[in-house]
């Protein structure tokens, strides 16, 4: 009996833990948009993209880039608030429709663990991407973009 009662007792401090644990994560900001599943991107129209979990690495793969217009795929850490932060890369200038398996040489390394966005931009027209200038793509309201992390364990 005494050992049903210590079983029970940290059964519930374990799910008590979890609730409580899980409870504590930031409140959702208007970063945080429906993402796809498989590939946590948002796909909504004429402008998408797709980026996967990835090992540590200096180059990171884009899956899938579709364009209605010329721009580039960028890289950006997470930043506060769970939205994109800090551009630590980006793509040569891309041509409509867009291409798959994207290389994109990053300033730094990333390391296990990391969470970071792939965003499309418009280009403004000289074929050279500045974050200052080159505009967010939006796609019905939503940005083009796809979040994902980087982990020891990706294939």
């Amino acid at each position: 009996m005494k050992k049903l009662i210590i079983s029970t007792a940290i059964v519930l401090v374990i799910v008590w833990s979890f609730y409580y644990f899980r409870s504590k994560e930031p409140a959702p900001t208007i970063q945080d948009f429906s993402y796809d599943e498989t590939t946590e991107s948002v796909f909504n129209g004429e402008n998408s993209i797709a980026a996967l979990n990835q090992k540590p690495t200096e180059f990171l793969k884009v899956s899938l880039v579709i364009l209605k217009k010329a721009g580039f795929a960028v890289i950006h850490q997470m930043g506060p608030e769970r939205a994109p932060g800090a551009v630590i890369g980006q793509s040569e200038y891309l041509l409509p429709p867009g291409g798959e398996n994207i290389i994109i040489r990053l300033d730094r390394p990333v390391l296990h663990g990391e969470k970071l966005f792939a965003v499309l931009y418009d280009d403004d027209g000289d074929k050279r991407f500045d974050v200052k200038i080159d505009k967010q793509i939006f796609e019905n309201d939503l940005p083009a973009m796809a979040r994902f992390m980087i982990s020891d364990f990706a294939e």
